[in-house]
């Protein structure tokens, strides 16, 4: 019996001890477009000098992550829109926090059309 309460406090203390040296925080929240409209598809990167991981917005348009306490350079990528990036988001421990992107579409090639013509 001590035998095995002893074991439980060991597994409990590595357990402790394994989380307090990689602590995280979780990050959420959606994509939208200039109208507020979900964008979905878009692919986020977060990335500081020891970590990088890339995640898709789901078909809601949102996205959820854990990541190591830290700040964070954020980019987010989708064809036809400007590329987004943030350049410093702190992560805390053992928080929660909500960061929306709000993505600019690329601006359109305008073409010129001789008079009488029709350009699509």
């Amino acid at each position: 019996m001590k035998k095995i309460l002893l074991l439980q406090i060991f597994f409990a203390l590595f357990i402790i001890s394994v989380s307090a040296q990689n602590p995280s925080g979780k990050l959420k929240g959606f994509v939208v477009d200039w109208q507020d409209a979900r964008v979905l598809g878009t692919t986020i990167t977060f990335q500081n000098k020891q970590f990088r991981k890339t995640v898709e917005v789901n078909s809601d348009g949102e996205y959820e992550i854990e990541l190591p306490a830290g700040n964070y350079v954020i980019t987010a990528l989708k064809p036809n829109f400007r590329k987004y990036r943030f350049k410093s988001l702190k992560i805390r421990a053992d928080q929660t926090r909500s960061f929306n992107i709000k993505l600019k579409l690329l601006p359109t090639k305008q073409v010129k059309c001789p008079e009488g013509q029709l350009c699509l």
